[in-house]
């Protein structure tokens, strides 16, 4: 059974509750940018955060190229804020022990080979991989687990700067898709990066934070973190061929779905994007299980479904520690044999 499941910033709280929910970003976002440098045109609305990521980061076309120039200078900065954030509350959460239910989770997302597409920019998934997945192999070299093997789209390891660098062998598990970017994807941080390398620095190594190998600084120096904001059009971060190449997994895979899990995802109005691909993503008659504290977000994915699909048959779960009751996996400690 292909099982896709969706993941929103309510996946990251139900693991933690130190993992902020959007309002909360917004919160210390505003706290840590320093005002005294922000022009009044760029001051940041907190009960509108992801707009005015989206605002920034978009050229418009009243503004003269001054105003556009110092709305991009305020987005990289709150780029490199908000991932600074997300890093600090991800290893808080990462000092308390590795939930049993994402423990299960993890490991029936391996068995089942799912497809797992996230809007989170933290590494929580790709920690708990690390930790709950084994890796056997004849080749000592290869028994172990790297959240490489989680991606649909190469991305660069940021090693490779420095000369080169070792990747694991090849490992048949879910795969991961982070469509908003991630704390750990690096790039150069320019308006148009048609073309550009996009590096990965996530060194998560099993689930407690002080296990996790170190970065060298020098290597991302000159590097802001990728930050994808809800957008209501075209930008160019879908100028860059491996964002568009994870989109189009995303897409792929909910076509192709025989159950659909959105998992503290809201579906926000102003995130028409994340709309459209599911709706057009969408085949008549998959089967989707809200999992939400809200139970208004089951009506609003009904709602958003039935304007493309005649037949859109949807349960609740209002807690995603549930959702292994529905799905246990057959083992807790599944054990990966590589594919040499």
């Amino acid at each position: 059974m292909a099982e896709v499941f969706v993941l929103g910033a309510g996946f990251s709280r139900a693991i933690s509750n130190s993992m902020p929910l959007l309002t909360e970003l917004g919160r210390e976002l505003e706290l840590r940018l320093d005002k005294r440098i922000l022009p009044h045109d760029t001051r940041l609305p907190i009960e509108d955060f992801e707009n005015w990521l989206s605002f920034l980061a978009e050229d418009q076309p009243w503004l003269t190229e001054e105003e556009h120039l110092r709305h991009r200078s305020t987005f990289l900065a709150a780029s490199r804020v908000i991932c600074e954030v997300i890093h600090e509350r991800e290893i808080e959460a990462r000092r308390s022990s590795l939930p049993d239910w994402l423990k299960a989770l993890v490991a029936r997302w391996h068995e089942d080979r799912a497809k797992v597409i996230t809007f989170n920019y933290d590494n929580l998934v790709e920690a708990a991989y690390t930790e709950v997945v084994k890796v056997h192999s004849s080749n000592p070299a290869h028994n172990y687990v790297n959240p490489v093997q989680l991606r649909t789209t190469p991305l660069m390891p940021i090693f490779s700067r420095s000369g080169g660098t070792l990747g694991p062998s090849y490992v048949e598990t879910f795969n991961l898709m982070k469509l908003h970017g991630s704390r750990s994807w690096m790039y150069s941080g320019r308006q148009t990066f048609y073309g550009e390398t996009i590096f990965d620095a996530c060194r998560v190594n099993g689930w407690l934070a002080d296990n996790d190998w170190p970065i060298r600084d020098w290597l991302i120096a000159d590097k802001v973190p990728l930050v994808v904001p809800p957008t209501a059009g075209k930008t160019n971060f879908f100028n860059n061929e491996t964002i568009r190449l994870e989109w189009r997994h995303a897409f792929n895979s909910l076509r192709d779905a025989d159950r659909i899990w959105l998992v503290g995802y809201s579906f926000p109005e102003t995130d028409l994007l994340v709309r459209f691909l599911l709706q057009h993503g969408y085949t008549d008659g998959t089967p989707v299980v809200v999992v939400n504290p809200s139970s208004d977000v089951k009506a609003r994915v009904a709602n958003l479904l039935s304007k493309t699909a005649k037949h859109v048959p949807i349960e609740y779960l209002d807690d995603a520690a549930k959702i292994t009751g529905l799905i246990p996996p057959k083992d807790l400690n599944p054990i990966a044999p590589t594919l040499n």
